[in-house]
């Protein structure tokens, strides 16, 4: 019998030997489907490989299941995987140059690069955006689905069914996504894609901006255009370029189109302008009754509203400072022309009047025709005080016509004293009609108040007409009403 010292040396030398042969169980580990251990190093024959997304997903579950690896394996899977990843990728690079050619293409190292300016002319924004869409779809499918994985099948006939169930419920749970390798970048990819799109969608918003402008000026909409265009234009920031397209046309063209745009709406409306004054130019001169004269009146004061309002706009827009200089001659030319049409309306309807011996209504029309000038002097005839009369340049167009009134009432006051002297004179003296020839005298003194500024230097042949009509006024006057006591006939 062995006695208790030598029974614990026993015991012991068994412990040793039992725990010596568990570390060398331990170090027996499970290796990957496909992979085997030669001479100490861990090798993955070419012979019967996998999918590669097969292979990728199996080595994934399989480093999930053992973190604790020893470092040669684990490097030797990252390796394998790496050689998945970067077959899968280059296929999947081929699959989106098939698709987007020639948008899309492999370079001479094998990298998927893009071709920005396959978009510098294509207008269809439809068909870009599916194109870009798709190819954005492909490269961001990084995540794989069972679809990807192929058949299954060859695994279960090798008696890995039961690996392949709890595979399958892992991969279930589990997002296996491909790692980024050569010849994607995806990060750089996607991040040119998005910069085509912004600059797609700019230069449609630019064009579409143009179009309406267009639209909004043949509607006679032009303040609203430019507007539009300057809206579009500072929305454009220094960042966002076309050359990222290869466009090096479409904002040269939007801008150039913006910055003469207030040069054609000028144009434009100065056309119209001129035409409706060449219009009224051509009826002015066979006027034949008041009612016609009345009619040019309110005609031409339509366009001389529309000119001052327009003016005034243009004067107030500073995108139309330059366009206004340019024009500045023609501009003057047609206020020129609105101010002789306006003198010619006025003095003609007075001269119609004083034609038909109508003199105190003459005169109270050329007393409207003043006070119409002063009190429109800020609105509708407002144009006259910014432009030079030609023919005198210390004189603007509204001294212009006002001395044109003053020169036509001149004109005819003295024939409108001669016959009103003439008929008060025949209706105090001889026809004994006092009431009459007061009427008159009153008529030629309203005359000469009215307008008194206006007024002629009298003559002394004018001189003495007034004063025998203010006599035979007083005279008639004293007859109807009484003088010194004595009684009048009224």
């Amino acid at each position: 019998m062995l006695d208790f010292f030598s029974y614990i040396r026993y015991a012991l030398s068994a412990l040793l030997v039992l725990l010596l042969f568990l570390l060398a169980g331990c170090r027996n580990i499970e290796l990957p489907y496909n992979f085997s251990k030669i001479n100490g190093s861990y090798q993955y024959p070419a012979s019967e490989p996998l999918p590669p997304e097969l292979q990728y997903s199996l080595l994934a579950w399989y480093l999930d299941l053992r973190p604790d690896l020893p470092s040669e394996l684990h490097q030797t899977i990252l390796r394998v995987q790496e050689e998945c990843a970067r077959a899968v990728n280059l296929r999947l690079a081929e699959k989106i140059v098939q698709r987007a050619t020639p948008f899309a293409r492999l370079d001479a190292q094998g990298g998927l690069k893009f071709d920005s300016t396959y978009f510098a002319d294509r207008l269809d924004w439809q068909e870009n955006a599916s194109l870009l869409a798709a190819v954005r779809d492909l490269l961001s499918s990084r995540k794989l689905e069972l679809s990807d994985l192929g058949d299954l099948g060859a695994l279960q006939k090798k008696d890995l069914a039961e690996q392949l169930t709890a595979f399958r419920s892992w991969f279930i749970v589990n997002s296996v996504v491909m790692a980024e390798t050569a010849p994607l970048n995806r990060p750089e990819l996607l991040t040119t894609l998005d910069k085509i799109q912004d600059v797609l969608t700019l230069k449609r918003h630019l064009l579409d901006s143009l179009s309406e402008a267009k639209a909004l000026v043949a509607a006679s909409n032009g303040l609203r255009a430019l507007d539009l265009l300057d809206k579009a234009s500072q929305e454009f920031t220094a960042n966002s370029s076309l050359a990222v397209i290869g466009d090096v046309k479409t904002l040269a063209e939007f801008e150039q189109f913006r910055k003469k745009l207030p040069a054609q709406l000028l144009d434009l409306q100065l056309r119209n302008l001129e035409e409706s004054l060449r219009q009224i130019s051509s009826n002015v001169a066979v006027l034949s009754s008041q009612e016609e004269f009345v009619l040019a009146d309110n005609k031409l004061l339509a366009q001389e509203k529309f000119f001052a309002e327009t003016c005034r706009i243009w004067r107030q827009d500073s995108r139309f400072q330059a366009a206004m200089l340019e024009a500045a001659g023609r501009l003057s030319n047609i206020a020129s022309n609105a101010a002789g049409l306006r003198t010619t309306i006025w003095t003609g309807e007075a001269n119609l009047l004083a034609s038909r011996k109508e003199y105190l209504t003459a005169s109270s029309k050329m007393q409207r025709c003043q006070r119409s000038l002063a009190e429109k002097a800020e609105k509708e005839f407002a144009v006259y005080a910014f432009f030079k009369n030609e023919r005198n340049p210390d004189q603007n167009l509204s001294g212009m016509i006002e001395a044109e009134l003053r020169k036509t009432y001149r004109s005819i006051m003295p024939l409108a004293l001669e016959d009103y002297a003439r008929l008060t004179e025949k209706a105090v003296n001889l026809d004994n009609n006092f009431g009459l020839g007061f009427l008159l005298g009153r008529s030629v003194e309203q005359m000469i108040a009215a307008n008194l500024n206006s007024a002629p230097q009298p003559n002394s042949d004018m001189t003495g007409k007034i004063r025998t009509v203010a006599e035979l006024t007083t005279r008639a006057r004293e007859l109807l009403l009484g003088h010194n006591n004595q009684p009048g006939i009224l």
